[in-house]
This record gives C-alpha cells, structure tokens and sequence, in this order.
C-alpha cells in the first residue's frame, strides 16, 4: 500500500475517531447534566455544612481549649452563637427592607413626575440656548421619561414581589436549613473521625496528601471570602450609617445596593455615590451630597 494512501486512511480514521468521541461526550454531557441537575439538590444542604464546619472551625478550637469544653459541647454552642446572630440580623433587615421598598414603589411615580416637571420647566432654557429644538425630539425626551418611569416602578414591584415570594418558599428553606445545621453538627464534631476514615480507605500516600490539598485550598478559600466580606461589610455599614447621618431616604435599601456593587472587582463606591453627587446639581435638589 502506498504511503500516501497509508496516511489518508490515518487521517480519516482520526476524524472518524473525533466524531464518535465527540457524539458520546454530547450524549454523556446530557445524561451527567440531568444526574447532576438531580443530584445537586440533594448535595447542597451537605455543602453548606461542609462550608460552615470550616468557619465554625477556630471558634471551636478556642472554646475547647479556653473554655475547656468537649467537641460536641463546642460544636452546638458555636453554631447556636453563629445561627442566632446571623438569624437576627437577616430577619431585622429584611423587615427594614421590604418596608423601605413599599415606600419607594409608592413614590417612584411622585418623583418621576417631580423629574417631568423640571424637564419641562427647563427645556425652554435649553432652547433660548441651542435654539429651538424640534417638536419630535421634545415628544420623544417625554416619552422616553415616561418609559423609564414605567420601567423602574415594574423593576420595583418585581423586587418587592421578588422579596414577598421568599416566605413562600419559608417551608423548603426550613428543611434546608435544618439538613444543613444537622450535617454541620455532625460533621464538625466527628471531623477527626471523618479524616482517619478517610485515611483508612485511600491508599497509603494519597489520604494524607488529599487531606492536606482539600485543607489547605478550603483555608484559602475561606480567608478570601473572609477579607472580601469584612471589606463588603465595612464598606457597606460606612454607606448606610452615612446615608442616615445626612437623613437620606431609603439609607437601607441605597447601602445594602452600594455593597452589593462593591462586591464586583470593576465597581468602587466612588461609582456607586455618583448620582448622590449629580444631584445637587439639580434645582430643587436638597444638598445631602
């Protein structure tokens, strides 16, 4: 057989080969996506527990070793100390926050039309300076107005919805909660047990040294969310506390927005404070900037 012919049947073959590797990875995707769709649920209240067991970690360690108290006795009081302070401090804001934002859904149309309003009264100005603007462009500024009136009163109403739904689904969270607080539970107080098990069934070099990558990518993991909850978390407490001080409307609702957008890497609070400082601008506008 010729070389040439050798080499076109090994390219051939090759393709045929992508293309049925291709065509089973396709099936098997479709198949590990359902199973992984059907499992996920069932995983997560574990991986939360997993998550938490790493957080409640060092406080466990200082109860044991200050307070002299067993594993168990540690484990219970560290969760009972996290989940009754992070309980409090969710339900108090949510409470604020759906009521901030019945208010705001109810005077966005008030303010939009306090926008309408000086548009109008200004539009003469801006024709005795640039000349006088056509009647289309006019009607479309106030359209335009109207729409994005529309639109931020939906986007309200979907959020406060949005917020409302959540005791709806009150029953699902409980479950989730109380599987979560039971595998923390456990998991932390049996966590050396867990580790010599694991020992035990991996072969010799591989379970200490799985232990020690899982240890030590789950310690940086956590110091990173850490660092960037307490800079999330200062940042955020420094707006609302500020946007009380100067008696600005809605300082709950406005923070917690600002950290929510300090928490993307391209987004600062010098960004989230720029309508504050555009609004003075404004005639009418109270100098809270």
């Amino acid at each position: 057989m010729p070389s040439w012919l050798k080499t076109a049947l090994n390219y051939v073959l090759a393709g045929l080969l992508l293309l049925v590797a291709f065509f089973l990875i396709d099936k098997i995707s479709e198949y590990f996506i359902r199973g992984f769709s059907f499992v996920l649920p069932l995983i997560i209240p574990f991986i939360i527990a997993v998550f938490i067991s790493f957080l409640l970690e060092p406080m466990v360690c200082v109860l044991q070793n200050k307070a002299r108290l067993s594993r168990g006795s540690a484990v219970a009081l560290s969760m009972l100390t996290l989940f009754s302070f992070l309980g409090t401090i969710i339900t108090l804001l949510l409470l604020r926050l759906i009521t901030e934002l019945i208010h705001l859904s109810k005077t966005v149309p008030y303010i939009i039309f306090d926008i309408q309003s000086w548009v109008e009264i200004s539009l003469p100005k801006f024709q005795r300076l640039y000349g006088e603007l056509p009647p289309g462009i006019t009607d479309y500024i106030q359209q335009s107005f109207r729409s994005v009136a529309q639109t931020l009163q939906n986007f309200l109403s979907i959020t406060l919805d949005s917020l409302l739904n959540i005791f709806s689904v009150i029953p699902g969270i409980i479950t989730l909660i109380v599987v979560s607080f039971l595998a923390t539970y456990f998991i932390s107080k049996d966590r050396r047990s867990l580790a010599r098990q694991w020992v035990r069934l991996m072969p010799a070099p591989y379970g200490e040294q799985s232990l020690h990558v899982i240890k030590e990518v789950f310690g940086a993991f956590i110091s990173y969310i850490k660092a960037q909850g307490i800079l999330v978390s200062i940042s955020t407490m420094i707006s609302i506390i500020g946007l009380y001080v100067i008696g600005a409307d809605y300082a709950l609702t406005m923070g917690l927005l600002i950290g929510f957008l300090i928490s993307f890497p391209s987004w600062g609070p010098a960004r989230s404070f720029c309508p504050g400082w555009a609004g003075p601008l404004f005639p009418g506008t109270p100098p809270l900037a």
